[in-house]
């Protein structure tokens, strides 16, 4: 009976007390993918007995999944109940609006300065004017009774039309400027009024029960999520002067509009996703089988089977249809008389989501402490680099692009993450040359990057013989044969090796044969999957040339897909 009734009396006890407010800053951040979590840490003195201790100010919405306490006070002190509550905070009293204050307090000093100098330019101008057709009167005058000395008055006049000019192009820059400060003022008072929606807003206050059996220091650390923070990789490449050397940077893009600046903090970066379901699939029951007409797949054709009903359908073509695969990669299929190309697939929306770098979840703890202002926009930190020793390469692709372009060559940076599609960003020294996102190779394949066209190299292709004939003694079938050529000119003062790159044409269906002829530039390699290249010596200011020669045999009736060629 003495436990049921101290528990009413505690409960009462509690009600009773004001709860202790705690002042906690923020101390650490711990980001994620899509989501970041906020330490914060409050100390207080703590008195024996059980208490109720507050923590507010924190960003509304928050639930108790989106909460962690933990304390840590005299020996003996058990934490209790940990209840939230939310409360309607002014807006005028956020973060954000004194913020925008503050810009817009600027914007109309500013303001005000471009006012003033307007006004001062046209009393300027307008006193200049007066004295202008004062001194025209004055010499009127004197041409009366004497001729005037005219040196002296088209210095003056001169003088004064300079000055003028000034003090127009200076009004006239002054108000492009106010314009400008106006559409400025504008945004801010946009962004203002969408904060004072409703002339509140929501903030979070957490409430902590705790028992401590004698006075001491207690402190509390409170951890809460907030959704509105995240971070993605990015990285960059910078080749030395020299070209020796590359190294290549991760960093973290942080951005966060969680309303709250984060001002000298601990940030801690992770690629997990602690929010992510971790419920397994499961077999629903037996699979049942049954029979039905079946699509099956030959090639890229789509046909109903042989087995199936027929009714219909003309299944006297193996291949009804088929895509090609682009231009880059020349795949050539044999479309049968009335067969159009199948609509390509549309490719699916990008995902924002890190994936983990090599399968691996990464967590990188940042050196010092760090700002990051609720404003949106990305702020870039340096997680690690790693230096290289690239191979450089001289690279054109002539069908595709009339450059020779500068590529650096490296194997895989083990120990740097490597997050495919981030942004890469390409430095040579303190130069950027651009961006572009981040493309990991085939298995065994170097990872390549462009650093530019090359200057002192130009490029041309044409096409040098294209025939269209019909062959064959007892099938008759048509028969195509083109001569291409990739010719390199140099303006250069030493000699140069040049990786001539092309697509490798192949047949999609055994009706279209593709063949190389005998006057083809020997000792192409297959650099990439479909991709073949030559390897050319360029002396100064010669020129070397790669000649391509095809032929191509199909028959009469149906198209060549894939074949640059009218048919």
């Amino acid at each position: 009976m003495r436990t049921l009734l101290l528990l009413p009396c505690l409960t009462l006890t509690l009600a009773a007390q004001d709860a202790v407010p705690v002042q906690a800053p923020i101390t650490s951040v711990k980001l994620y993918p899509d989501e970041a979590w906020v330490t914060r840490v409050g100390r207080v003195q703590a008195a024996a007995g059980t208490r109720r201790y507050r923590i507010e100010g924190l960003p509304g919405g928050l639930t108790l999944d989106d909460v962690q306490v933990s304390a840590k006070g005299p020996a003996g002190s058990r934490l209790g109940d940990v209840s939230i509550s939310q409360q309607e905070v002014d807006a005028t009293e956020t973060p954000e609006w004194k913020r925008i204050q503050a810009d817009l307090d600027a914007l109309g000093d500013r303001q005000d300065q471009l006012e003033s100098r307007i006004e001062a330019a046209h009393q300027e101008i307008a006193f200049l004017e007066s004295l202008k057709a004062a001194q025209a009167q004055a010499v009127d005058a004197k041409l009366a009774t004497a001729p005037p000395s005219f040196a002296p008055i088209a210095a003056f006049s001169q003088g004064m039309q300079g000055r003028l000019t000034q003090l127009l192009t200076e009004e006239r820059r002054a108000k492009r400027e106010l314009a400008k400060a106006g559409e400025e003022q504008k945004g801010l008072e946009a962004d203002q009024a969408s904060l004072s929606a409703g002339d509140a807003k929501g903030s979070t206050e957490v409430l902590v029960d705790l028992s401590a059996s004698a006075p001491g220091p207690l402190q509390i650390q409170l951890n809460y999520r907030t959704r509105k923070a995240h971070w993605s990789p990015a990285y960059e490449a910078r080749l030395s002067e020299d070209r020796n050397r590359l190294e290549l940077t991760l960093l973290a893009a942080v951005t966060q509009e969680s309303g709250e600046d984060w001002n000298g903090v601990h940030m801690e970066i992770s690629n997990a996703r602690p929010s992510r379901s971790l419920v397994m699939q499961r077999y629903a029951g037996p699979q049942t089988l049954s029979l039905a007409p079946v699509t099956t797949v030959i090639g890229n054709l789509s046909r109903v089977d042989a087995t199936s009903s027929t009714q219909g359908l003309d299944t006297s073509v193996d291949a009804i249809r088929s895509v090609p695969t682009g231009r880059d990669f020349g795949s050539l299929a044999f479309l049968a008389p009335g067969a159009a190309p199948s609509e390509p697939e549309e490719a699916g929306a990008p995902s924002a989501a890190i994936l983990e770098a090599s399968g691996l979840n990464l967590d990188f703890r940042l050196d010092g402490t760090l700002d990051v202002p609720s404003d949106a926009d990305p702020h870039r930190f340096k997680l690690m680099a790693q230096t290289l020793k690239p191979d450089l390469a001289l690279v054109t692709t002539p069908r595709l692009d009339a450059e020779v372009y500068q590529v650096a060559r490296f194997q895989d940076p083990g120990g740097l993450p490597i997050f495919a599609g981030a942004p890469l960003v390409q430095y040579a020294g303190d130069q950027r040359l651009g961006q572009s996102p981040l493309a990991t190779p085939a298995t065994g394949q170097p990872y390549q990057l462009g650093f530019g066209p090359y200057r002192g190299l130009r490029v041309t292709f044409r096409r040098v013989d294209h025939t269209q004939e019909t062959v064959g003694a007892f099938t008759k079938e048509r028969q195509w044969t083109y001569r291409e050529r990739a010719e390199l000119s140099s303006e250069l003062a030493v000699p140069v090796d040049v990786e001539v790159q092309d697509r490798v044409l192949k047949s999609g269906v055994d009706a279209v044969k593709v063949n190389d002829l005998p006057d083809t530039t020997p000792g192409a390699k297959e650099a990439l999957p479909g991709v073949r290249s030559w390897t050319v010596h360029v002396e100064p200011s010669k020129t070397a040339s790669v000649t391509i020669a095809t032929q191509v045999r199909g028959p009469l009736e149906g198209r060549i897909a894939g074949l640059d060629e009218p048919q």
